[in-house]
């Protein structure tokens, strides 16, 4: 798959969901849907095997702005093909009660998973590694959806090269040291 520079890649999504809106592209019919989290652990196994950070979108169901971010930056990510060997993309719902596995393999719902990593907003984009560590600047909210897929591909190229440069470029810049852990007693 040919590369796209990291500047032109969010005007790309830009345009996947401009015409998304505007009912341009027929693809839609078959387009990917962003995955709800049910097992981190292998996802987490896929990740390590891919070498990828996953990307966690926590959301509600009763959140416009969740759903905005989901329609018109993360499908349009997923459309796009550009993030297959870039990141692992789910979604975790903080309401419903539903129980997903843990990264420690677990059971835990998706307000514990929130309330772990100190998550009091909606929708919070997080990228973690394998183990659930953090290993770039999280995203809290949405104010300008022109400049997020931007910010958002920052975050995700950052990720990206902590990951493959190894556990000691992350610990060296503060990154990727766990907010909340499994073992954690505060959890």
């Amino acid at each position: 798959m040919r590369e796209v520079p990291c500047k032109y890649r969010y005007l790309k999504i830009l345009g996947l969901a401009l015409a998304t809106l505007a009912g341009v592209a027929p693809v839609l019919a078959a387009a990917p849907e962003v995955t709800p989290s049910r097992d981190l652990s292998a996802d987490a196994r896929l990740a390590e095997q891919r070498a990828l950070p996953i990307l966690l979108t926590f959301s509600s169901s009763s959140c416009g702005y969740c759903e905005q971010l989901e329609r018109e930056i993360l499908k349009p990510m997923l459309i796009s093909g550009d993030y297959e060997d870039k990141v692992l993309i789910r979604k975790v719902m903080i309401d419903g009660h539903r129980t997903l596995i843990d990264f420690d393999g677990g059971a835990v719902d998706g307000a514990e998973l929130a309330q772990r990593y100190d998550i009091n907003m909606v929708p919070t984009v997080v990228l973690v590694d394998g183990q659930g560590r953090e290993l770039a600047e999280r995203m809290v909210g949405v104010s300008t959806l022109e400049f997020y897929a931007g910010y958002l591909d920052q975050n995700i190229d950052s990720a990206l090269q902590r990951l493959r440069g190894g556990r000691t470029a992350a610990l060296a810049t503060g990154f990727g040291q766990p907010t909340h852990t499994a073992d954690d007693p505060n959890r």
